[in-house]
């Protein structure tokens, strides 16, 4: 019986190990999720491969044909309805492996003393945020003259505010708070409703904050795959870069209810897509 089960054994490890498993990446090589991605897969004991991605329409592509994780920022499904397309991955607990929170971080350089309400301020973004929507709605609520401006991801966005080539930055709080230590960047506001520093208690907003929420999902079928998959998920190291990151509301035994605040949080990006083409 030992026999059997230590072959058992033997063979499971060794399918898990013939395994390469995808981790997709929608976005930036520099951006947040690339850096979670990378730290993820750190922690797999089976072979894997770091996949960028342009859109969510070309994750699943990639998904579809191969055992993959991907990581799925709520902003992605955002961007895949303004592009009109589809970014369906399967939304049940089984397939979910993490879920997490990244706020964001309102800044502008050391001594510069520029506020929302001046003439023709320009915010920068990431290019995967509603930058045209939510400065339409923001402009419109607080008779404001603010301009969005584009770019590949928050490190960008914090160099841009060094450089002075805009007057304020939307930045991943895990990029922005080295900078704040370092003295280079003062963050007034955030976009954390909870916080006394949310950007909400100042200014009119359509939305109280805005928040990344993460699912790290898999499509795999295959129980070793998948086993390791949820133990690399749960790796104490893997976690503790989560809480360095600034993540909040890290979970690893996802249930229907944190799919429906998942859910709900598209629901109130959403808000900001149907006030701008309503208007």
């Amino acid at each position: 019986m030992n026999k059997i089960l230590m072959i058992s054994t033997m063979l499971f490890s060794s399918f898990a190990q013939a395994a390469d498993v995808k981790v997709i990446n929608i976005g930036a090589a520099t951006s947040p999720t690339a850096l979670f991605a990378n730290a993820y897969s750190k922690n797999l004991s089976i072979s894997n491969t770091f996949v960028p991605a342009k859109s969510c329409k070309d994750a699943m592509a990639i998904a579809e044909k191969e055992d993959s994780v991907m990581i799925v920022p709520n902003d992605i499904y955002l961007q895949s309805q303004r592009l009109g397309q589809e970014c369906s991955p399967k939304l049940e607990p089984n397939n979910i492996l993490l879920m997490s929170d990244a706020y964001f971080e309102i800044c502008r350089k050391s001594g510069n003393k520029t506020t929302f309400r001046d003439k023709d301020v320009t915010v920068g973004r990431a290019s995967v945020h509603p930058i045209k929507e939510w400065t339409a709605d923001f402009n419109k609520r607080n008779n404001t003259s603010v301009k969005g401006i584009a770019f590949s991801g928050s490190r960008n966005v914090l160099t841009g505010v060094l450089n002075g080539d805009v007057s304020w930055g939307v930045i991943a709080r895990e990029i922005a708070e080295p900078a704040v230590k370092e003295g280079k960047i003062e963050c007034p506001y955030n976009t954390e409703a909870a916080s006394s520093r949310s950007l909400h208690r100042f200014f009119g907003m359509i939305n109280e904050e805005y928040v990344l929420k993460y699912l790290l999902i898999t499509n795999t079928k295959n129980p070793a795959v998948l086993e390791d998959l949820r133990r690399a998920a749960k790796d104490t190291r893997f976690l503790e870069y989560l809480t360095e990151s600034k993540h909040s509301n890290i979970v690893t035994e996802v249930s229907k209810k944190h799919i429906d605040l998942y859910l709900k949080s598209l629901a109130d990006l959403n808000l900001l897509l149907d006030s701008f083409n309503n208007k």
